[in-house]
C-alpha cells in the first residue's frame, strides 16, 4: 500500500512540472534522466560502502554480462520510464492515471507465466483480482 501512495504521489507531483515543460520531447526526456539520477548516485555510493567490492563487480569483467546490463538499463528502465513520463504529461487525471498504472502487475504476471514459464500462484491470482476490482471501482467512481 505505502509503495503505490508513493508511487501516486510521485505521479501527483511530477505532473506540474511536465506541464510546465510544454509537452517538449526533448525536455521531457531531460525529466526522465533527472528522474534516474539519484538511483544511480545513491547506488555507487552504497556501492562504495561495501566491503567486497571487487567481488561484486567481478561478473562485469565478462563482455556478455556489460550488454545484457547495458540492454535492460535503456529498454528496461530509461525507455519504460520515458514512455511513462510521455504518457503522464498527456493526461488530465494523473492520481487515476496512477490507479490505472498499477495494473502493471497484471501483464508482468502474465508475461512471466508466458515467457518464463513461472507459475501462476493463488497469491498471484490474488494480486491479479485486486488490481482489476481497482480498476473497476476507478472506472466506476
Amino acid at each position: 500500500i505505502f509503495l503505490f501512495f508513493c508511487s501516486a504521489f510521485g505521479i501527483v507531483l511530477i505532473k506540474p512540472v511536465l506541464d510546465k515543460i510544454n509537452h517538449s520531447i526533448p525536455l521531457q526526456l531531460w525529466a526522465v534522466l533527472f528522474r534516474l539520477a539519484p538511483g544511480v548516485i545513491i547506488t555507487l555510493f552504497f556501492l562504495l560502502l561495501q566491503k567486497n567490492k571487487s567481488k561484486l563487480l567481478k561478473p562485469l569483467k565478462d563482455p556478455m554480462i556489460i550488454k545484457k546490463i547495458l540492454f535492460g538499463a535503456t529498454v528496461g528502465t530509461f525507455m519504460a520510464l520515458s514512455f511513462w513520463i510521455l504518457g503522464y504529461s498527456n493526461i488530465r487525471y494523473p492520481p487515476i492515471a496512477s490507479l490505472l498504472g498499477q495494473t502493471s502487475c497484471i501483464f508482468i504476471i502474465l508475461l512471466a507465466w508466458i515467457t518464463l514459464k513461472e507459475p501462476i500462484s493463488s497469491k498471484r491470482i490474488l494480486a491479479m483480482g485486486i488490481s482489476i476490482i481497482g480498476v473497476v471501482l476507478v472506472i466506476i467512481g
